[in-house]
């Protein structure tokens, strides 16, 4: 008490200078705005909310003091407190661990009753990569649709997506007949710098971020017009 009766004496930039790199100032926790995105005010943990820690389930405490399930975890967690209501460890058979990976998690957690957090624990300890679902091998009529029809009509046909079809596509070496992508001719490029961005986006039915992007990969200005007090102004959509 003596001690800091006496450092209460001294302002913060004598303590500073007389203590150096040993000085270390207690910072006060500040409480943010409410209302903020994704910001909270911090709420001092009261004896009786510590009490309830350990004695009921984590989301039962969440739910009772009001306060997220994170930090009722992370509180109990430091104060040393047992989980209530979960298990922490099971009991594996060699039957049960061989069905790991050959099985998705969720299925393996359903046919064993045990939660999916410990089938993946128990994975991942074990090094074993999970199972993931290999797409049907592709069939000869299925082949023939490629480079023949637009890629959306082939997945609507074979429920695949979308990046499934244009991927074996490529590979094949095939085009799509009906690409999305709308090459630029001679007479739309002579255009570019004529009008503004949005009315000839608006001409040529294509978006004003193709156009501009167009415009600048070409190296063409950009139309400026005079306004009536004398500066320039640019087209804006």
């Amino acid at each position: 008490m003596k001690a800091a009766e006496q450092a209460s004496k001294f302002s913060e930039r004598e303590l500073k200078r007389l203590l150096r790199h040993a000085y270390r100032p207690t910072r006060a926790r500040k409480a943010r705005r409410p209302g903020g995105r994704g910001v909270r005010i911090y709420r001092e943990w009261t004896r009786e909310e510590k009490d309830l820690l350990g004695k009921v389930t984590d989301s039962e405490a969440a739910r009772l003091l009001k306060r997220s399930r994170q930090a009722v975890l992370h509180k109990r967690l430091r104060m040393g407190r047992p989980v209530v209501g979960e298990r922490l460890f099971w009991n594996w058979t060699k039957a049960d661990l061989a069905l790991l990976g050959k099985v998705s998690d969720a299925e393996a957690a359903r046919r064993l009753d045990r939660p999916i957090s410990a089938v993946l624990c128990a994975r991942r300890r074990l090094k074993i990569p999970p199972l993931l679902p290999r797409p049907a091998a592709w069939t000869e009529k299925e082949l023939r649709w490629l480079g023949r029809l637009p890629d959306a009509e082939v997945a609507r046909r074979t429920g695949r997506g979308a990046e499934a079809v244009s991927l074996k596509r490529s590979r094949l070496g095939l085009l799509n007949p009906a690409p999305e992508f709308r090459w630029w001719t001679a007479e739309e490029e002579a255009l570019l710098g004529v009008f503004p961005d949005c009315e000839l986006a608006r001409r040529l039915k294509r978006t004003f971020k193709a156009v501009q992007a167009h415009r600048e990969r070409l190296g063409i200005p950009i139309l400026s017009r005079r306004t009536k007090f004398g500066s320039r102004s640019r087209s804006r959509c």
